[in-house]
């Protein structure tokens, strides 16, 4: 169901995680397209942000995907400005993740796209990763 010629996102509902944790939420997994400068990316309608939100989610590698090595990337385009970076998180299988908690409240009252990136760090090879629940929380 991957496709590692030119990148794939699926909606996977229980995931299995590096080093085969079993999660019961749901997940976008990306694959990016092949090659050392292998991304994928999706780009979300925009949505109103307001004081006290928050976007959160936990990012890494799918299980059995062993040279999985990945830069996550999360940027914005607020009121159709220019595109900016909330963050970056380089991950690879090691049995670790990230859990990302950004405060959005700088954001207040703007009309936000939020863009989700996968890169390829070094070789596209084994690059099957993933962004668990991510959402805004108000």
């Amino acid at each position: 169901t991957y496709d590692f010629d030119i990148g794939s996102v699926t909606y996977v509902s229980a995931p299995k995680l590096e080093k085969g944790y079993q999660d019961d939420e749901a997940a976008i997994v990306v694959v990016p397209n092949e090659g050392e400068d292998g991304k994928v990316w999706g780009r979300y309608p925009a949505i109103t942000i307001k004081d006290g939100d928050h976007f959160e989610t936990v990012v890494g590698c799918i299980s059995g995907y062993e040279d999985c090595s990945v830069i996550f990337k999360l940027n914005y385009i607020a009121d159709g400005g220019d595109q900016e970076t909330l963050g970056s998180w380089t991950q690879k299988y090691d049995g670790n993740w990230d859990e990302i908690n950004i405060d959005l409240s700088a954001l207040k009252g703007k009309k936000v796209e939020f863009i989700f990136i996968v890169e390829s760090k070094d070789n596209s090879e084994d690059d099957v990763a993933f962004w668990l629940r991510p959402r805004i929380v108000r």
